[in-house]
């Protein structure tokens, strides 16, 4: 079984080999290849692992996404109805989807805030452009529930997009003559990223299945079974709803 990060945080692909019963091998090329091997279910460490990759994603400020492998897809579009973990979604096009999921689904939500809810003490995630100065303007900021912070990888880092990603806790938030200024812990060090107005600010929550419901706009990740249903690893419902 391989599971891996969305390629915006593809150094923290893992590969999980299982060679008997219930003892998975990790492998973290991030880490040069060291083995650290530990005792884990399968589900409880896909389950982990999903819900690590689903808050780095967001964090560049799109829906959630993991990496594609063969027989996954992705389902864009309105919930037509809805019964015991099971979905049906249709589609801008027409076309209508099964969708089962389950108490171990992720589901997300993203809640439109402005730049008053960043407090200190809260963790953020920051996709910021290098200027040409060096300094940091951010394009997005989502805000985390603390039971996804706990799951994110923390510091500073580069993403394929050519954007810097900052995962962080606020140490102020201020205005200033330049504009407004956020100010993040990366533990000895800090980090001064600048926020222009056209900057998007979300607030992540991970919500229950009993918060879907009929007419919610979702985007849907997971596997493609026999009969054509997807078995849903995230569910993630549009801002606004």
């Amino acid at each position: 079984m391989k599971v891996g990060c969305p390629p915006a945080v593809r150094s923290l692909h893992i590969r999980v080999d299982v060679p008997q019963g219930r003892m998975l091998h990790l492998v973290a090329p991030a880490d040069r290849g060291r083995k650290v091997v530990t005792m884990f279910t399968a589900n409880s460490l896909q389950r982990a692992f999903l819900i690590g990759c689903a808050a780095l994603f967001l964090t560049a400020g799109d829906s959630v996404g993991f990496a594609q492998s063969a027989g996954s897809t992705t389902v864009s579009g309105t919930i037509n109805t809805m019964s015991a973990g099971v979905l049906t979604i249709g589609a801008p096009d027409g076309t209508v989807r099964t969708v089962t999921y389950s108490p171990d689904t992720l589901i997300l939500s993203r809640i439109v805030v402005d730049l008053s809810s960043i407090l200190p003490g809260e963790a953020v995630g920051v996709a910021a452009k290098r200027e040409a100065d060096g300094s940091l303007s951010a394009t997005s900021i989502n805000i985390f529930a603390p039971e996804l912070w706990k799951r994110a990888r923390h510091g500073q880092f580069p993403m394929q997009s050519g954007e810097v990603m900052t995962n962080a806790e606020v140490v102020s938030y201020a205005v200033s003559a330049g504009g407004h200024k956020l100010s993040v812990s990366l533990g000895a060090a800090s980090s001064v990223i600048s926020v222009p107005d056209s900057a998007q600010i979300h607030h992540i929550l991970a919500v229950k299945g009993s918060d879907l419901k009929t007419g919610m706009k979702v985007l849907v990740r997971g596997s493609v079974e026999n009969d054509g249903s997807v078995t849903a690893g995230s569910i993630n419902i549009e801002s606004g709803q």
